[in-house]
């Protein structure tokens, strides 16, 4: 599950994908990016690519051309 955004240095995509139990990865990615980071929940690597992406487009105000991207993820196991 991700987000693509238009910025001004191209498509920006916020990327979540599930590694393996208890480990997701934030993935932020674009025509100069590529950064992540892996976390114990998809919660807080959501958070980590929203605020990341605040923090480096802060003048940034979507458009019609910003959406969801492709789902990549699974879903949690149930216990």
């Amino acid at each position: 599950m991700g987000f693509c955004h238009d910025t001004e240095d191209g498509m920006i995509v916020l990327e979540l994908r599930r590694l393996g139990r208890g480990k997701w990865l934030a993935h932020n990615y674009g025509p100069q990016l590529d950064g992540g980071r892996i976390f114990k929940s998809r919660q807080e690597a959501s958070q980590y690519n929203d605020e990341s992406f605040r923090q480096m487009f802060p003048e940034h105000v979507c458009t019609e051309r910003c959406q969801p991207s492709e789902d990549k993820t699974e879903p949690e196991p149930t216990p």
